[in-house]
């Protein structure tokens, strides 16, 4: 909404995709500080305008509405605030163009949508059965261990891949590795724990359908900080059976001795303490990965 004081009819010449003043939108992503929402389909003008992203920085004052669970992907809210009309010269500097900058003052929940679409154990092994290619599960590790709904896969899943020539990345995600099982507490996690989730995979299936996938960042790591677009920020609080009880504004502590890309060398060191063959331990390293891209990507 625009104050009283503002030129109506200027923001409307300078956003002509929008029929009102008034932003009506849905929030796509809720990060605390960095709020990424979109415009609502019903105040853009034409039949063919789609609704573009728009990213708020608030105030910290501001955030802590936002901690509430209830405001979920497909929730729809109010936002007032200033509209400040900014001019930008294009790259050749002929032209002037007028952007639109909201300085959010309060932002008003119009619509909750706490529907969460779950996809059953049973979705998952029929989705790999239906499969006309072999599926590559990129990263992930074994449920049976560290119970992740969903991002971990059953034994019945695991079975149901390896069947179709499939291959399983196991990951050394903290909140994938180790945790409580029924309180889903993330729990410290050393390099042991990842090769349990590896070996239980070669004996229920075999070395053909392992491999490594880390799903390690270092630099947010390094900045004791999650990015903005992470996971764990905007679902760890609605999905605990998912990505586990923990920190949502930083990384769980990474597993000891895989802590960093270097250390991924202690993979092999310790297949091979575990007796593992040299030619097995390559195709978990690389060699069923580049295989079955070979048979995925095959013209």
């Amino acid at each position: 909404k625009i104050p009283q004081t503002e030129d109506k009819e200027k923001v409307l010449r300078a956003c002509p995709r929008c029929k009102s003043p008034v932003e009506l939108i849905d929030k796509t992503l809720v990060d605390f500080q960095n709020i990424i929402l979109e415009e609502a389909s019903d105040d853009l003008a034409g039949n063919n305008a789609q609704p573009k992203n728009k990213i708020l920085n608030l105030e910290d004052y501001l955030t802590s509405s936002f901690q509430d669970v209830r405001y979920v992907v497909g929730s729809k809210v109010e936002v007032i605030g200033i509209v400040t009309i900014k001019s930008i010269e294009n790259g050749k500097g002929k032209q002037t163009i007028s952007t639109i900058e909201l300085d959010v003052l309060n932002i008003i929940p119009l619509e909750e949508d706490n529907e969460i679409e779950k996809i059953t154990s049973d979705d998952i092994k029929q989705i790999i059965e239906l499969s006309k290619k072999p599926v590559f599960i990129s990263h992930s590790a074994v449920r049976d261990i560290c119970n992740a709904y969903g991002r971990n896969k059953t034994k019945e899943q695991i079975i149901a891949l390896a069947e179709k020539g499939g291959v399983i990345g196991i990951t050394s995600f903290p909140a994938l590795v180790k945790r409580d099982n029924t309180t889903f507490e993330v729990l410290p996690a050393k390099l042991e724990d990842v090769l349990d989730h590896i070996e239980y995979v070669i004996n229920l299936v075999g070395i053909d359908h392992v491999a490594f996938g880390s799903d390690l960042c270092e630099t947010w790591v390094d900045e004791k900080r999650t990015p903005p677009e992470s996971s764990l920020r905007w679902w760890r609080l609605l999905r605990p059976d998912v990505f586990g009880v923990g920190p949502i504004e930083y990384y769980d502590p990474q597993v000891k001795g895989l802590e960093r890309h270097s250390e991924f060398i202690n993979l092999a060191r310790g297949l091979l303490k575990r007796g593992y063959k040299e030619n097995e331990i390559r195709k978990f390293l690389g060699e069923n990965i580049i295989e079955i891209f070979e048979k995925t990507w095959k013209e």
